[in-house]
């Protein structure tokens, strides 16, 4: 990181440049768990998308094939190394809806 300009440090009120901080993440990986058809007014809590060995979850989501379908549930595993849900068809009547969990994997540093 290049030092800032003497006088524009003192107008911002920047002292000195620290010690070099921790590693970041790396290895960004995003992993879909399996899916599954949720009939009309079917509620399922089996949606799982996990990370590989020696990567933790950053983040994850629900990916539903109908606007009807939502995730009552969304949260890291208690390990941390993946994404769960509860997902829910509100339809009444029609067609199944396709839905799953995916999650952001990384090696955090």
């Amino acid at each position: 990181q290049a030092p800032l300009n003497p006088i524009l440090a003192a107008l911002l009120g920047h002292g000195a440049v620290g010690p070099q901080g921790q590693p970041g993440i790396a290895g960004l990986q995003r992993v879909n768990g399996a899916s599954i058809d949720l009939l009309p007014g079917q509620t399922t809590l089996a949606l799982v998308a996990q990370c590989p060995a020696g990567k933790q979850a950053i983040s994850g989501g629900l990916v539903a094939g109908s606007s009807l379908t939502f995730a009552s549930e969304l949260e890291p595993t208690v390990s941390g190394t993946g994404f769960r849900a509860t997902a829910k068809n509100t339809a009444t009547s029609g067609n199944s809806a396709t839905a799953y969990v995916w999650v952001l994997c990384a090696v955090v540093g």
